[in-house]
C-alpha cells in the first residue's frame, strides 16, 4: 500500500474526552505506510509527532498564522482539520496536496461557517448523516467526497454489567457533559424529573460533569422534589462505573453531532432518552424504541418513552439493551481510525478540487482580534471557530 502522510490540526491534544481522545487515537495508529502528525494550536507538546503552537485566548488568528510560518514545515500529503477549525487562516499556509475536514460536533453557526470555507476541502468526514448533508450542501461537494464515520470510544476492561430488576427500585436517569445552558440546555432536565414524579415514576438522577450552572441546576432539581447527585467530572474506571449505574442517559440539547457520552453509555446497555435535534443520536434512539425520541420541550412525550420501557417485558427490555450495545460497537476500538484512513486514501486517489492557497477568510481587521474577544463578540456566530 502506498505511503500517505496526514497532518491533523487540533485545538487541544486532549479533545473530545472519553478514555482516549480522537487525536490520541490517530497518533497511536501511526504506521510506516500511514504517517500521522499533529499541529496542536492551544497547547505545547514534547511529542515528536505533535507540534504545539502554544496560543492563548489573547492571541489572534494573525499571530496564529505567524507561528505556523515559523514552526510548521509544509504539509506533505493531506492536512486534516477537526471541525474545520483554523482552516480559514491556516489553509493558505499549509501547503498540502489534499485538504480534509472531520466534522465531529454540530453547532448553530455551522451553516455560515462552512459556507465561508467553500473550495477549501477535497473531502469531508462527519459523525452523523445530518452533518454529512449539511457539509455537502454548504461546501458544494459531490456525494462521493463526503463520508460518515463513527465518533470513537475506547471501551473499558470491565466484567459485563449485571442485569437488574426494573420494577423493584427507583429508576436511575443520568446526564453526562458540561453543565451549561447554551446548547446543552441542562435546565430542561428538572422539567423531565417533574413530569416523571407527576406520573408516579420513582427515580433519581446522576449528573456527571461540571459547569457554571451546577448550583442553579441543583436548586432546580430540589424545587421539583427530585433527587439528584452531582458527581463532577469523572475519568477512568470511576467514569465507567458511574455510567453503568444508569438506566437512561438523557439529552435535551439544542444541537449535537453524535454525542460521545451517548455511544459510551449505550455500549454498557444504557438506554437513550433523547430530544429531537436532527443529530446522529436521533436515529439511535428511534432504532431502540420510537418513544425514546421525544420532541424538545414535550415532557409528557419524554415520560411516554420511560413508560414504554417499563411496560415492556423483561425479554423486550433486554433486546433494547442488546440493540444499544450493538449500535455502540460501531464506535468501539479502532473503527474510527480505520475508516478515517479509508476516507483519506479515497481523497488522495481523487483529483484535487480544493484551492491550493485559498484566501484567508473573513475581514483582515477581524483576524487581528484576540480569539477570546472573537468568542465573546460572536458566541454563536461565524467567528466561533476562528475566522471563517
Amino acid at each position: 500500500m502506498a505511503v500517505l502522510e496526514v497532518t491533523h490540526v487540533f485545538t487541544h491534544l486532549r479533545l473530545l474526552g472519553g478514555g482516549q481522545s480522537m487525536l490520541r487515537q490517530h497518533l497511536a495508529s501511526n504506521r510506516p505506510d500511514f504517517r500521522q502528525r499533529a499541529v496542536v494550536v492551544f497547547e505545547s507538546s514534547d511529542r515528536p509527532d505533535a507540534i504545539g503552537l502554544q496560543l492563548r485566548g489573547w492571541h489572534s488568528p494573525h499571530i496564529a498564522q505567524d507561528r505556523w510560518r515559523k514552526r510548521v514545515s509544509p504539509v506533505v500529503g493531506c492536512a486534516s482539520y477537526l471541525n474545520g477549525w483554523g482552516a480559514g487562516f491556516f489553509a493558505p499556509l499549509d501547503g498540502c496536496e489534499r485538504r480534509l475536514a472531520v466534522l465531529a460536533t454540530a453547532w448553530t453557526g455551522d451553516r455560515s461557517y462552512l459556507t465561508a470555507l467553500k473550495n477549501v476541502f477535497d473531502f469531508v468526514m462527519t459523525v452523523s448523516q445530518p452533518l454529512a448533508e449539511l457539509a455537502q450542501e454548504t461546501l458544494d461537494l459531490p456525494p462521493d467526497r463526503v463520508a460518515v464515520i463513527p465518533v470513537p470510544i475506547s471501551l473499558p476492561k470491565l466484567p459485563p454489567r449485571p442485569s437488574r430488576p426494573w420494577h423493584e427500585r427507583p429508576l436511575v436517569l443520568g446526564y453526562c457533559g458540561r453543565l451549561i445552558t447554551a446548547q446543552k440546555r441542562v435546565e430542561r432536565l428538572p422539567r423531565i424529573a417533574e413530569a416523571l414524579l407527576a406520573a408516579g415514576i420513582p427515580h433519581r438522577w446522576e449528573i456527571l460533569g461540571d459547569g457554571p450552572v451546577r448550583d442553579k441546576l441543583a436548586r432546580q432539581f430540589a424545587s421539583v422534589g427530585a433527587t439528584a447527585q452531582f458527581r463532577g467530572r469523572l475519568s477512568g474506571e470511576a467514569y465507567w462505573h458511574a455510567i453503568r449505574e444508569l438506566d437512561f442517559i438523557v439529552f435535551t440539547s439544542d444541537y449535537e453531532g453524535t454525542p460521545l457520552s451517548l455511544a459510551e453509555a449505550m455500549s454498557q446497555g444504557v438506554l437513550p432518552l433523547y430530544a429531537q435535534m436532527n443529530s446522529g443520536g436521533d436515529d439511535y434512539a428511534r432504532q431502540i424504541h420510537p418513544d425514546l425520541l421525544f420532541p424538545v420541550d414535550d415532557w409528557e412525550r419524554a415520560v411516554r418513552g420511560v413508560r414504554a420501557v417499563l411496560a415492556s417485558t423483561a425479554d423486550e427490555r433486554e433486546a433494547m439493551q442488546v440493540k444499544a450495545r450493538e449500535i455502540a460497537q460501531h464506535h468501539a476500538d479502532d473503527a474510527y481510525v480505520k475508516l478515517f484512513e479509508v476516507g483519506a486514501r479515497r481523497a488522495w486517489a481523487m483529483p484535487r478540487i480544493s484551492q491550493p492557497r485559498p484566501a484567508s477568510a473573513g475581514m483582515a481587521l477581524a483576524r487581528r482580534l484576540p480569539f477570546a474577544v472573537i468568542d465573546r463578540l460572536s458566541p454563536e456566530g461565524r467567528f466561533r471557530r476562528g475566522i471563517g
